[in-house]
């Protein structure tokens, strides 16, 4: 696990597949309810990542693969498990968290701590615009116009991701820093360079990439390597 900070207030961390208690093929820190593993070996899972975390609870995402963001209230929205590919939270009593197995996640927050938000994103999240609108939601949040940062996580390279030429055309239509190839010359998508540009394109510094690709590396999900598999994920939570 990753854990690292943006300005003073707000924290994010980025977890691997390994600690948990989930067995194959979920080994073993599963974290989502949704791909047919043991429910409590899940909450098992979660509650490891809460403690090690020290945070008073976490509302998990259920993607969507979609544009569809939610404003998450610290004490109401403690049990919720939203189908949502962006969650923001405006004050600190809990995480938020989304969760992937090849697709990109990230974190963005305004340096002061006012709202932090965490979203998924594949090729589909970017034609629905999942980037700009967790981008709009902080930044409406945040307000008074100041820059926000974002940090993404690991995700599948664009040597990895062969798609059809359907799906290329769609997406590098709407998206070309997303064009890719494999290293014998089929259509590809980098999801994680269309991701960073549709951030910049919102005026978003992206300070940090942590980890490399889930398709190469062993210690992340990679549903495109693995089938059925389990997901990590992405938290961030605000301080006081």
């Amino acid at each position: 696990m990753v854990v690292g900070s943006i300005g003073r207030h707000v924290r994010y961390a980025f977890t691997t597949r390994d600690g948990g208690v989930s067995h194959p093929p979920y080994a073993s820190l599963n974290l989502s309810s949704q791909v047919g593993d043991d429910a409590g070996a899940v909450a098992a899972n979660r509650e490891r990542v809460r403690v090690r975390l020290g945070v008073p609870a976490i509302v998990w995402q259920r993607a969507e693969h979609g544009g569809r963001v939610c404003v998450v209230d610290a004490l109401r929205d403690r049990a919720a498990e939203p189908s949502a590919d962006g969650l923001i939270v405006l004050a600190p009593g809990c995480a938020v968290a989304a969760l992937a197995a090849d697709c990109v996640l990230f974190v963005l927050a305004d340096r002061a701590g006012r709202a932090v938000g965490v979203g998924h994103c594949g090729w589909r999240g970017l034609l629905a615009g999942i980037v700009g609108a967790v981008v709009d939601g902080v930044r409406a949040a945040a307000g008074d116009g100041a820059p926000l940062h974002a940090v993404l996580g690991p995700a599948i390279c664009g040597s990895c991701y062969a798609v059809g030429p359907e799906v290329y055309a769609a997406v590098t239509g709407t998206v070309p820093a997303a064009a890719a190839r494999t290293l014998s010359g089929r259509l590809a998508l980098d999801v994680a360079a269309g991701v960073a540009a549709q951030l910049r394109d919102h005026g978003v510094v992206i300070d940090n990439r942590i980890g490399g690709c889930t398709y190469e590396d062993a210690a992340f999900f990679s549903y495109r390597r693995d089938g059925v598999t389990g997901r990590h994920a992405v938290l961030a939570w605000l301080e006081p």
